[in-house]
């Protein structure tokens, strides 16, 4: 896997490009949408939602909206549609917590989709609050927890959002994924790069880093460095289907190519 140079931004320059890249990566290429329900479940099969169809000027090659098949089926929360597996976790899925996932390579590939997504401003501080604070470790944990927590409220109070909610935006989902094969997924850590597709305004492809930490039987995030998801963004304009996994595929062969 081809390795990343993270620069630190001067200080006096900090917050206002920390700020400025999150609306543009998370808000413009992602996108988010105010989910409906609240109680939480013991994880089944459910029927995929209705798939986003890409614009006519955006290839997206052989990645395709997930389909509920073989081991994988998919739920959306705050408009991306996330994966889920009843052998690879989570085991508890509720509005604002995902847990409970497997010690295996799958489990890995899981947990990176829904701890991403879960941490982002624009899942609403009613999921990323005890995401971060329950489900996230490293030295960069305190900084995430108060930057993601500072753009959410600028952000959702210029959208007129309250209460802690998603802030509105266009569907995305989950588009693959792939396995940092320097890294035991059986033993203590895993790297995953996760794949998020988006369609409408912002359509196009961006891959996030996401490190993993197994800690008191689950798997944890390691927050990104300097708490920002810049810092292991890259948008990608044609990601080649060869190197990422899609989801549905999931236990099937060696999980993508570092």
């Amino acid at each position: 896997m081809t390795t990343r140079r993270q620069t630190k931004p001067p200080k006096g320059q900090y917050r206002s490009r920390w700020l400025l890249g999150v609306l543009v990566i998370v808000l413009a290429l992602i996108g988010w949408a105010a989910s409906t329900r609240s109680t939480p479940s013991t994880v089944t099969p459910v029927t995929a939602a209705t798939n986003p169809t890409p614009s006519p000027d955006r290839t997206y090659a052989d990645f395709n909206p997930p389909r509920p098949d073989r081991n994988v089926s998919w739920r959306v929360f705050a408009g991306i549609s996330l994966p889920i597996s009843t052998t690879a976790g989570p085991s508890y899925l509720s509005e604002t917590r995902a847990t409970g996932f497997a010690h295996t390579a799958d489990g890995a590939a899981i947990a990176a989709a829904q701890l991403l997504v879960r941490t982002f401003p624009f899942a609403g501080s009613n999921t990323f609050k005890p995401t971060i604070a329950e489900q996230v470790t490293g030295t960069a944990a305190a900084t995430f927890a108060r930057l993601t927590q500072q753009t959410y409220q600028e952000a959702a109070a210029a959208a007129g959002v309250r209460k802690g909610a998603p802030i509105r935006s266009t569907d995305g989902w989950v588009a693959g994924y792939r396995l940092d094969r320097h890294k035991n997924p059986t033993r203590s850590t895993a790297g995953v790069d996760v794949l998020v597709a988006a369609t409408g305004e912002g359509s196009g492809f961006t891959t996030y880093h996401v490190d993993l930490t197994w800690q008191d039987g689950d798997w944890r995030l390691i927050a990104p460095a300097w708490g920002d998801w810049r810092s292991n963004a890259q948008p990608v304009a044609f990601p080649h289907p060869a190197s990422y996994r899609d989801y549905d595929n999931l236990g099937i062969g060696s999980g993508g190519a570092s």
